[in-house]
């Protein structure tokens, strides 16, 4: 996989003030995890435990790094989304589909099933079913073929609803992976009146012979929403994401005539400017054969 710019240490094993030293190196790590791409830190401590002080500390990383990139773990029956959202503890998450906790070992990402209350996460029942079947058939209508995508909706602290969309691909045999997620709070007041606000993140990371990423992240102000508020907030989300996918391909379309040249100084040491006619070049090359 990936590297993501080197282990990210924060200095050697042993030696120095113990304990301080290593709680700032686990932090720093941890960190370094949460915005690492796969196959980075995390990998290469999964592969690699014997450069940690402690257990603990691979386990802190691999919580920080799952939980920032919604990464799922498996268990024999299905799997569960790894998200502050959906964690009634460090060590479990829940499904909101169908009410199961699960009991998540970070590092190798299995789950087990087990009792514990979530309750807390699963409050709102009526208004959630309701987001979630219609997400459900959002995120179908726009997953790929190859693409692995999760989303879940749950309830909050404070009676909101949270929703969280996340798709990833990923190639390592050609040096490529990209991910997306959609992260949403709907407020409620006990007036019925309701909002949402939220934010998109896309990270594409090719590193054939070199390490390019691209990393975007577009917030989106609270919007009051009208009833029925569960077609309002997935229609409400699918605009955002188009408007984002639509901007991409715009600069894409465009980074040819307008960021690359941008890029460069508009004379060339020689004091000529650049000819960008493709055609011209290749014919001032066969010339010079």
């Amino acid at each position: 996989g990936g590297d993501d710019g080197g282990r990210g240490d924060g200095g050697g094993r042993g030696g120095g003030d113990g304990g301080g030293e290593v709680a700032d190196r686990a932090a720093l790590l941890a960190e370094r995890a949460a915005g690492s791409v796969r196959g980075g830190v995390v990998g290469r401590a999964s592969a690699d435990p014997s450069g940690f002080d402690e257990e603990s500390m691979l386990k802190g990383i691999a919580r920080a790094y799952n939980c920032a990139q919604y990464k799922s773990a498996r268990s024999e029956s299905g799997k569960v989304m790894i998200c502050k959202e959906g964690e009634a503890d460090s060590m479990h998450y829940v499904d909101p589909s169908s009410g199961t906790v699960y009991a998540v070992e970070h590092v190798a990402r299995t789950a087990t099933q087990e009792e514990v209350d979530a309750s807390h996460l699963l409050r709102l029942e009526t208004e959630r079913k309701a987001i979630e079947a219609k997400l459900k058939a959002y995120v179908a209508s726009r997953k790929g073929n190859e693409a692995e995508v999760d989303f879940g909706v749950y309830s909050t602290a404070d009676d909101a609803l949270a929703v969280v969309i996340r798709g990833e691909r990923v190639n390592l045999r050609n040096y490529w992976s990209g991910n997306w997620i959609s992260v949403w709070r709907l407020a409620l007041s006990p007036d019925g009146a309701a909002s949402v606000d939220g934010s998109l993140k896309i990270r594409a990371h090719y590193f054939e012979d070199g390490n390019v990423q691209l990393q975007t992240t577009k917030a989106h102000p609270a919007t009051p929403l009208s009833p029925p508020l569960a077609d309002a907030l997935v229609s409400h989300i699918e605009a955002a994401e188009s408007e984002l996918q639509t901007g991409l391909e715009d600069m894409y379309a465009n980074m040819t005539d307008e960021t690359f040249k941008a890029m460069r100084r508009v004379m060339p040491i020689t004091r000529t400017k650049m000819k960008w006619n493709i055609n011209e070049i290749a014919l001032n090359r066969n010339l010079r054969k």
